[in-house]
């Protein structure tokens, strides 16, 4: 199971990063990463955005989830991928390199689904954007 956040700060752009590897490197996703032994997904949710952005959450709102497949070191794994919305009142912090080639926050309606690395993030970000127009 693997979470993923879209920090949305106060003028409505929302953050997305560039991956920095495979799989779906180069591509845009929200941040987010696997669900630790033990953890709730909100809990994941929050710690990876610590973790990859460096971004503390004010709230955190559940958004879908949606299945995928996570192809690493040859092996493809299903993963059930957990997708939240969020307020963050900081706006920039430390940036794991190893994860994160680049941040930028977009407005997340004009963000084009088919450039999100996975097909469950094209989906989410489908979802978010019907939402924010509704």
């Amino acid at each position: 199971m693997a979470v993923a956040v879209f920090p949305r700060r106060d003028d409505g752009r929302a953050l997305f990063i560039r991956r920095a590897k495979d799989p779906g490197r180069g591509c845009l996703a929200p941040p987010g990463g696997f669900i630790d032994i033990g953890e709730t997904a909100e809990e994941a949710a929050r710690r990876e955005l610590r973790e990859e952005v460096g971004l503390e959450l004010d709230t955190l709102e559940f958004l879908c989830s949606a299945p995928n497949e996570y192809t690493y070191a040859g092996v493809t794994y299903p993963v059930l991928d957990f997708f939240f919305t969020a307020r963050t009142a900081s706006t920039g912090g430390r940036i794991a390199a190893d994860e994160v080639a680049e941040c930028a926050w977009l407005d997340p309606l004009e963000v084009d689904p088919s450039t999100m690395a996975f097909p469950s993030m094209q989906d989410a970000l489908r979802i978010w954007q019907a939402r924010l127009t509704a």
